[in-house]
């Protein structure tokens, strides 16, 4: 017997068999005629095509419940509120006339498919679109991220969180800017990096030309092959 590398199952055979008392025996197959005939009889299959198209988890074992719907409560009602008072003025909010003037278009296009009308509410691509009007921005960021429950999560995870159910243009860079501005953020929350070190005053020449410091401007307009001047 020879020491090898075991795969997994082996493996998993080497830890169970040493619960059990037990000796192998060899036996030659001229002794063996009667379990080795049964071993190749004509009807036994071949076992190719065993495990194909097999479902382990059935459809029936799972108790499925589909959500009857999204109720919103709390702060969230009297922002939906304001979101409907402010699309139902497209004349003054440029998004939602834009999108209007998409949805009535006869010419059907992927752009216009984006958008839909839903009790009173303006859809971007299934989330609500919120005009920027008084300050539905801020109430909606701090909603998912100021609160208790939100747990001032960063830039892009409270973007996953806005994003979920809201949408308005450069949403992006509004929430990486409030994030960013958090005061209890950048009052409690570690800064994984390394602290600035302290500014080191240069030595005072002796005299004249004794040092002599060199700066680089770059990235210039091109001019005569040269975009750089060493100052």
């Amino acid at each position: 017997m020879m020491a090898k590398q075991l795969n997994q199952r082996q493996a998993q055979w080497s830890l169970y068999l040493p619960h059990f008392d037990f000796v192998l025996q060899h036996r030659p197959g001229k002794s063996m005629g009667k379990p080795d005939a049964l071993s190749h009889r004509s009807n036994h299959g071949t076992g190719a095509d065993d495990n194909s198209d097999v479902i382990l988890l059935t459809p029936k074992l799972f108790a499925v419940r589909v959500l009857e719907g999204l109720e919103f409560t709390g702060p969230e009602q009297d922002i939906l509120r304001d979101i409907r008072q402010g699309t139902k003025q497209p004349k003054e909010e440029p998004v939602a006339r834009a999108a209007q003037e998409l949805r009535k278009s006869s010419t059907r296009s992927l752009r216009s498919a984006e958008w839909s009308e839903r009790d009173g509410l303006l859809y971007y691509r299934g989330c609500i679109y919120v005009p920027n009007t008084s300050d539905l921005h801020r109430r909606i960021v701090s909603l998912c991220h100021d609160t208790k429950v939100a747990g001032h999560l960063g830039c892009f995870k409270t973007l996953e969180l806005v994003s979920r159910s809201y949408w308005w243009p450069n949403m992006s860079w509004y929430i990486g800017m409030y994030v960013s501005h958090c005061d209890l953020c950048l009052r409690t929350k570690i800064q994984h990096r390394l602290t600035s070190g302290e500014l080191q005053p240069l030595p005072i020449p002796d005299e004249r030309w004794d040092a002599i410091s060199v700066d680089f401007i770059s990235e210039l307009p091109e001019s005569g092959g040269y975009d750089s001047i060493m100052w």
